[in-house]
């Protein structure tokens, strides 16, 4: 099972974990309850959103995406989010490899 679009918010929320100020919102929707990091998080945990051209909206219902548009595992294939990785493994460090532009990306990657 993969958790979706409203329970990673609410799991990133509920544990205190703060949310990249560039992540990218669906909807351009406004994001509540949120601890916000700027830059690098040296402590705790960050989350980060991403978004693939092509894939629609998600739903407004928490639902899992539809087969032939599920990116669950797009970012870890994505060349910015494997050099966040490794800056996190290697240093401890969280940075938002997007700059706090939103990370978009032209197509996903299988």
């Amino acid at each position: 099972m993969q958790v979706g679009y409203l329970g990673t918010y609410f799991m990133i929320r509920s544990t205190g974990a703060k949310l990249f100020t560039g992540s990218v919102r669906e909807a351009n929707e406004t994001l509540y309850g949120f601890e916000w990091a700027d830059g690098e998080v040296t402590t705790g945990s960050a989350g980060l959103g991403f978004k693939y051209e092509g894939v629609p909206d998600v739903p407004v219902v928490n639902r899992p995406p539809v087969k032939d548009f599920d990116v669950h595992d797009a970012p870890r294939r994505e060349a910015r989010a494997q050099e966040q990785m490794h800056a996190f493994f290697s240093t401890g460090v969280i940075a938002d490899p997007c700059n706090g532009q939103g990370c978009y990306s032209p197509t996903r990657q299988h």
